[in-house]
């Protein structure tokens, strides 16, 4: 043809114009999707590494009168208590009487103390039985302390 027409030549796009709207659309919910799980997955690395120390320190032991108290813990007493048995505080554990609170040592029961006993503003240690301590040990009282038993 050669009437001096000019032909414009038109490439088609390789997917018509609805479908490329569509791959384009899919292809941003894919990026989300990507982003929202990349986000959860740092979020649950985070929490596991950084809030399980901060809860432990928080969340400090308490103890109940009757458990065995383990080495190198800081141990709360929250309520009054009264031994039913002889105890230990290991060295290099820490006992906490809170204020408000007493800890009773009846007579024919020994409290050693091989680690640190504190008694806190407005807290009572109680020795009806026997207390002793050893070297490197000590007692802090800030609250009372009575005595009618025996003390070594």
């Amino acid at each position: 043809m050669t009437n001096g027409a000019e032909y414009d030549i038109i490439i088609l796009d390789k997917y018509p114009v609805n479908k490329t709207a569509e791959i384009i659309r899919k292809e941003k919910q894919m990026k989300l999707r990507k982003r929202i799980i990349a986000g959860f997955l740092s979020a649950l690395f985070i929490l596991c590494s950084v809030s399980l120390p901060v809860a432990a320190a928080a969340d400090p032991y308490t103890w109940d009168g009757t458990s065995v108290l383990a080495a190198d813990r800081t141990y709360y007493i929250k309520s009054n208590i009264t031994l039913g048995k002889s105890l230990t505080v290991p060295a290099g554990t820490v006992m906490v009487l809170l204020s408000g609170t007493s800890v009773t040592v009846p007579y024919g029961i020994t409290l050693d103390i091989k680690g640190r006993l504190v008694a806190d503003n407005g807290a009572s240690l109680i020795i009806n039985g026997t207390l002793n301590t050893y070297g490197g040990s000590a007692l802090d009282i800030d609250g009372t302390m009575s005595a009618s038993g025996r003390s070594a």
